[in-house]
């Protein structure tokens, strides 16, 4: 079932990603700089929470590392930049 975008807004940007992970990816959620959550995006109750990535102060989550091989491939890491100045 297709679930519902979270798109991010003006001057906003992701500090937070968490996830669960089995012999895959489960589900993943994202907070924002302005303190919003996504919904859980997968099965919430598969496999176990893995530790959650977190921006440094003065960074931002651009993107995500995932595993090789496999159905769907677990995340191994974020990949930070320098925020916007305010």
């Amino acid at each position: 079932m297709q679930q519902p975008d979270f798109d991010l807004g003006d001057g906003e940007w992701l500090t937070k990603v968490e996830h669960r992970r089995g012999n895959s990816l489960d589900a993943v959620r994202f907070t924002t700089s302005k303190g919003r959550v996504s919904q859980w995006y997968g099965n919430v109750y598969g496999g176990a929470s893995m530790r959650p990535f977190i921006a440094s102060e003065g960074k931002m989550i651009v993107g995500l590392k995932r595993a090789q091989g496999g159905f769907c491939p677990g995340l191994t890491d974020a990949l930070y930049e320098d925020r916007p100045a305010a």
